[in-house]
């Protein structure tokens, strides 16, 4: 079944969830504990806020192209194109 790539990309702007909507069990575990760990940090400094931001839109964007490549059959990408975890 096809994926939305555009649901899966808003489903990931919060804490990489739109990993569970792909079926991706473990790059969400790792998008969450990132997420988790910035919130921490976030007590310490506002400007882990911006950092998480910034994450959160690459995990946007990541399962955009995730959910692309699997509808086309292709490769999944590498999550920050150096771990291989799917």
């Amino acid at each position: 079944m096809a994926k939305n790539p555009i649901v899966a990309a808003i489903l990931s702007l919060f804490s990489g969830i739109g990993n569970i909507y792909l079926g991706l069990y473990k790059r969400f575990i790792v998008a969450f504990v990132i997420a988790a760990i910035l919130s921490a940090l976030t007590l310490i400094s506002g400007i882990f806020l911006y950092i998480g931001l910034i994450v959160d839109i690459y995990y946007a964007y990541d399962s955009y192209i995730v959910a692309k490549a699997m509808n086309e059959n292709q490769e999944i990408p590498k999550l920050f194109t150096v771990l291989d975890i799917q």
